[in-house]
């Protein structure tokens, strides 16, 4: 549950990179803003996964540790469900050889 949490507070950070008015964000974090390069790949900005809001070709205001989370969390969380639906069957699958 925890990593799954962690999934969606990671996706709301990527999510909000940009902020309100992503002209803002890409002057305060020093760049230029390239409102050419955001009309050609306007669709690159409003998927779902990867997250992008770039200010130009060269910066992206999603930090590069976002889209790797959104990979890594949700596999570590379907890999610890695997495992304890495992161990529940052995459990249950030691209890009726006790109880025999």
């Amino acid at each position: 549950m925890i990593l799954l949490l962690g999934t969606g507070i990671t996706y709301l950070i990527g999510a909000l990179a940009g902020g309100l008015d992503t002209e803002e964000e890409c002057h305060s974090a020093g760049q230029a803003y390239d409102s050419a390069y955001r009309s050609a790949h306007f669709r690159e900005f409003g998927r779902w996964y990867p997250l992008h809001e770039k200010c130009h070709a060269g910066y992206d205001l999603v930090p590069a540790w976002v889209n790797t989370t959104l990979i890594v969390l949700p596999v570590l969380a379907t890999l610890c469900l695997a495992y304890s639906v495992r161990l529940a069957v052995i459990h249950r699958r030691t209890q009726k050889k006790e109880s025999s």
